[in-house]
């Protein structure tokens, strides 16, 4: 199970990876277009906003999950025992996945609401559809949920990372 959750996250950082360099290149190609030739690529700034930023910005959160990079505030916890801080972080993982399960159902039905209605931008020269990425974003989330769901099963193992050796 754990090498399935950690293909799906390598996954996911590619495919954002991927909408990364072709967000760089679709600007580049847009600048490039619009002083050289005076004609900017149509449609630029919404597929950059409906389609490669929700990529970035998603896609990588079951990554930064696994690698421990997300926001953590030691205000309160650094002075604790590491069962303590362990007891802790566990409660942050358990309200996190909640979180996440609330967040994720909320995205899948949107999602699918989406699709149903064949949901689109109107460009003025096309329609850029939008319920795809709809699709993305749930799965963004769904990879966190797993990752956090794997962090909470190895903490009640005992095989947690232990923030104190890591830090001593």
């Amino acid at each position: 199970m754990t090498h399935l959750i950690d293909g799906l996250r390598r996954l996911l950082v590619f495919v954002a990876s991927l909408a990364l360099a072709a967000m760089a290149i679709h600007i580049g190609a847009d600048v490039a277009s619009k002083y050289l030739f005076n004609a900017p690529l149509y449609g630029t700034i919404e597929i950059v906003k409906y389609y490669y930023m929700v990529a970035v910005t998603v896609l990588p959160l079951a990554a930064v999950a696994a690698a421990g990079e997300h926001v953590i505030v030691e205000v309160f916890t650094q002075r604790l025992t590491p069962l303590w801080r362990r007891l802790m972080d566990g409660m942050a993982a358990v309200l996190t996945l909640i979180y996440l399960a609330v967040l994720g159902w909320a995205c899948l039905q949107g999602a699918m609401g989406a699709y149903r209605r064949g949901e689109y931008q109107d460009l003025y020269l096309f329609d850029l559809p939008t319920w795809p990425m709809r699709w993305v974003f749930f799965f963004g989330v769904l990879g966190m949920a797993l990752v956090v769901g794997l962090q909470i099963a190895r903490l009640l193992g005992g095989r947690a990372r232990d923030r104190d050796a890591e830090s001593a």
